[in-house]
């Protein structure tokens, strides 16, 4: 069993990493918090009172063709990219 005391210096020596460390907790515990007010915040937004989540039929159909031309940008861009440089480097960047 590792010493507290080894621990404790440990963390003294390693200042910077330490409070590297400690910051990156931090912010994980902040995005989790906004993200979640974020979902409830929706979900309060988007349900009627009978507790069931209403969204027009013009809303459903504009936010499918924005998810469909979203997922085709985004996997014909690092394709066209690749188009331009020669064969053996092309297949490790789609790769």
């Amino acid at each position: 069993m590792i010493p507290i005391r080894y621990s404790v210096r440990s963390l003294g020596q390693r200042m910077t990493s330490s409070a590297m460390t400690a910051m990156s907790v931090a912010l994980v515990a902040m995005v989790l918090t906004i993200l979640l007010g974020f979902v409830h915040g929706m979900r309060r937004t988007m349900t009627s009172g009978l507790g069931l989540i209403s969204v027009s039929l013009a809303v459903a159909i504009l936010s499918f063709a924005v998810a469909v031309i979203v997922s085709i940008v985004s996997g014909t861009l690092p394709i066209s990219g690749a188009l331009n440089t020669p064969p053996a480097i092309a297949l490790r960047k789609v790769v």
